[in-house]
């Protein structure tokens, strides 16, 4: 009986420590926008949002804007400046931009899921066309960085606890 709550205990715990919030990593989304003609002269834009962050502006059924979010824009890989009070914008229908004109319209997927009031990003890579020149490509990627320390510590601790109570069951 001893060992069948310890095995359970153990599972529900690597459940708990594993579920999705967790792996968010502390719930910060990197956003990686590339525009690039023709691969010429590539534009990278990149910033970090709460993934499922409550945006200063949103109107269900409309969009969404983000304000006073630190940018930094790349020209071929060198970095050209730091914007501190950026404007990030997505409007239902036609993409997201920001306030250089930078973004990505006309993309199949929404990058988010819910309200506009209270979008939750989805990590993944959106293509589509630049908001003022359709013929420049445009490339969205969202992606989630590792997880936290405090997991990957908590994960190795519940192994060593767990590989000691089987010891001494096995003794």
């Amino acid at each position: 009986m001893r060992h069948l709550l310890l095995v359970c205990g153990m599972f529900a715990a690597a459940v708990l420590l594993l579920s999705a919030p967790q792996v968010r990593a502390d719930g910060i989304d990197t956003f990686t926008l590339n525009e690039s003609l023709n691969g010429i002269d590539t534009t990278t834009l990149s910033w970090q949002l709460p993934a499922a962050g409550v945006p200063d502006l949103g109107l269900d059924g409309a969009g969404f804007a983000f304000y006073n979010v630190s940018t930094s824009e790349y020209l071929d890989g060198v970095l050209q400046t730091t914007i501190p009070n950026d404007t990030i914008v997505y409007l239902v229908g036609y993409g997201l931009y920001d306030s250089l004109q930078l973004g990505v319209f006309g993309s199949s997927t929404l990058p988010y899921s819910g309200l506009e009031s209270a979008p939750v990003f989805i990590p993944g890579t959106y293509t589509g066309t630049d908001p003022i020149d359709p013929t420049i490509a445009s490339t969205l990627t969202i992606s989630t960085p590792e997880p936290s320390v405090l997991l990957m510590l908590s994960i190795g601790f519940l192994a060593l606890v767990g590989a000691i109570a089987l010891k001494k069951i096995q003794a």
